[in-house]
C-alpha cells in the first residue's frame, strides 16, 4: 500500500505576542509572534491508513 502525506496548516490569526500548542508532526508549546503560521508535513501510519479505508 502506498503511503499519501498531507500538508497540515495551522494558523493563529491577531497581533502581538501569544503561546500555542500545536499536535502535527510534533507537539510544543511555542510563544509566537501574530499573526503565526505553521505547516507541517504528515505521512500517515499503517494503522491510520487502516481507519481511513
Amino acid at each position: 500500500m502506498a503511503r499519501s502525506t498531507t500538508r497540515s496548516p495551522s494558523n493563529v490569526l491577531g497581533t502581538g505576542q501569544s503561546r500555542v500548542y500545536y499536535n502535527l508532526r510534533t507537539n510544543k508549546m511555542e510563544r509566537v509572534t501574530l499573526p503565526w503560521k505553521k505547516t507541517e508535513t504528515i505521512t500517515p501510519t499503517k494503522m491510520c491508513q487502516h481507519l481511513v479505508k
